[in-house]
This record gives C-alpha cells, structure tokens and sequence, in this order.
C-alpha cells in the first residue's frame, strides 16, 4: 500500500507541475507527453497495487505480461466486483490497461527520439496534439486512482479478494 501511495503522490506532483485541473505553465510539448505518460504509468501501478495485482516493473507490457494480467484479473473476480458495486466506469481496468501499453510504447522515443540512429529528437516527432491527448489520459487514470485509493481498507480489500480476511485465505 505504501509503494501505491508514493506512486499516486508522484502522480499528483507530475499533474499539479502541469496545471491539470488549473492553469498550464508553458513547457515544452515533448516534457508534457513525458509527464502524462509517467502519470499514467504511475497511475496504473498504483491501482493495480492497491488491488493486490502489481504489474511488473516495465513501461510497456508483453503480449505474454498482458494475457498473464489478463488471466489473474478474471480469475481474481475484481472485474465482477467493480461492475457489481458500480465502480466499473469509474475504475475502467481493462481501459487503464490499454493506456498503460499505449504510452509505454511512446516511452523511449519521448525520452529520446531516434537519436540512436541520428533521424530526430523527441520535439521533431511528437506534437502539441500528442502531449495533449497524454495530459488528459494522464488525468483519467489519475483520478481513477486516486479514486480507489479513496476507499476504506475494507472496501479496497472486498473489491480485491472478495472480503476475505488475508487470513482466511
């Protein structure tokens, strides 16, 4: 739990450095799809700690990394919870998922471009548009996040296990 809170903090810090939710500072479009695709990142580790599903600590997940995740989500029954308890839309998991993956791609050519073989920096790729559109992806897995986090121990440990106690299991 700690590990997911300092995640949702860094989270916040990269959103708030941003103005999501208030007024931008000028930075430059390549720092602004950095941070969104960070907060994404952190976003999404976060939830799934919280939900006892850590991810494995990469940008970008594997087909394999995905079927894996994909299997523990089905078998844990958290889908069926969320959807049951009607938090299915707020915390969109398989949505979240597909974000995560999105920007992971992006991640080495965000930090640095295709300088390795000397075609472009990051700010001759990427434009206002995609640093847009990582800003507001950032954002909604950051509020679906903290969300969760907002939850009590015990709703968070219904959500992920069902009620079990961890004894009981």
């Amino acid at each position: 739990m700690d590990i997911a809170q300092r995640q949702l903090s860094q989270a916040r810090g990269l959103t708030a450095m941003l103005g999501i939710g208030g007024t931008r500072m000028p930075i430059p479009s390549t720092e602004k799809l950095r941070a969104g695709q960070q907060c994404v990142e952190l976003s999404v580790k976060a939830t799934f700690l919280l939900l006892d599903l850590a991810l494995p600590k990469v940008h970008e997940l594997s087909r394999q990394q995905f079927a894996e995740i994909a299997d523990r989500l089905q078998q844990s029954g958290v889908l069926e919870r969320l959807e049951e308890g009607g938090l299915a839309e707020t915390i969109p998991l398989a949505r979240m998922l597909f974000l995560f993956n999105l920007w992971g791609q992006v991640y080495l050519i965000a930090k640095y471009g295709y300088e390795d073989s000397f075609l472009a920096p990051p700010n001759q790729i990427f434009r206002i548009g995609e640093a847009q559109l990582a800003l507001e992806h950032a954002e909604e897995c950051l509020l679906a996040a903290r969300h969760l986090a907002s939850l009590s121990p015990d709703q968070l440990r219904a959500i992920a296990h069902g009620g079990v106690d961890d004894g009981e299991r």
